[in-house]
């Protein structure tokens, strides 16, 4: 029983390292991109204000086009 757990974990982490390696195009899409770090891991903080995770700059939408504020 305890080889069998060993296995399941092990094919948990493969599964995780896989999403984080290679992530979904549509999780990716549903964000907007940052215009500083161009990453995809921006979240929107008001309806047309956004924030991105990986650098904290703060964004405004203005004719459906983000601009830095």
């Amino acid at each position: 029983m305890g080889k069998m757990k060993e296995l399941y974990i092990e094919e948990l982490k493969n599964k995780q390292s896989f999403k984080t390696l290679y992530p979904d195009q549509a999780d990716m899409m549903n964000n907007e991109q940052c215009l500083n770090c161009l990453s995809f891991s921006t979240i929107q903080i008001k309806t047309y204000t956004y924030k991105c995770d990986e650098c904290g700059v703060t964004m405004v939408e203005i004719d459906n086009q983000l601009r830095l504020t």
